[in-house]
């Protein structure tokens, strides 16, 4: 699972060392991974990128000792982890956005540029917020999902789900009141 980053290493010594420590720490940075990802495969893959940085960073790994590598390690992966999530997301989030767009008038009146505009600046809101109050306002709105399959999905509670649901809500209610919207 870990041929590439061995690839990458100088010596056989440095091998060896990484491969114990994969042995060692797999299921911890899995772990890790999958706390963020909610995916199998996904933290499988974060696994293996999160081996691939550290071959990229060996001087400095190599220099820490046995518990400053899991340290090391532990962050490098929930980093890794954050940054494919925030990929995925970013794709729902192009497709929710897109999906609120409405380009089909030639012709529009003044209602309509007038919608237009505010429909921009709520989806312009609506990317500024909280990752985690986008993706359940995303599931809700463009997916029609219920409260408890977002909360299956995204491996949550329902109360959870809720609370990030009121969240977006009022910010979005309170940016109406303040006309930011």
């Amino acid at each position: 699972m870990i041929s590439a980053a061995l690839a990458t290493l100088e010596t056989d010594e440095q091998r060896n060392e990484l491969s114990e420590f994969y042995e060692k720490n797999k299921n911890r940075l899995y772990f890790i991974a999958f706390s963020k990802l909610h995916n199998k495969e996904s933290s499988e893959d974060a696994v293996q990128e999160t081996f691939l940085r550290l071959s990229e960073e060996q001087e400095r790994f190599f220099s820490l000792s046995d518990s400053e590598r899991v340290i090391f390690a532990s962050v490098v992966a929930r980093n890794v982890a954050i940054d494919m999530y925030r990929k995925t997301t970013k794709a729902d989030t192009v497709e929710l956005f897109q999906n609120l767009s409405d380009e089909n008038c030639e012709n529009p009146t003044e209602e309509e540029l007038l919608f237009k505009f505010t429909k921009e600046k709520l989806t312009e809101f609506i990317r500024g917020l909280p990752a985690l109050q986008r993706d359940v306002l995303y599931f809700k709105a463009v997916h029609g999902m219920t409260i408890r399959e977002i909360a299956q999905k995204l491996s949550v509670s329902e109360n959870v789900v809720r609370q990030r649901l009121f969240c977006a809500r009022r910010a979005i209610r309170n940016a109406f009141r303040k006309g930011e919207i």
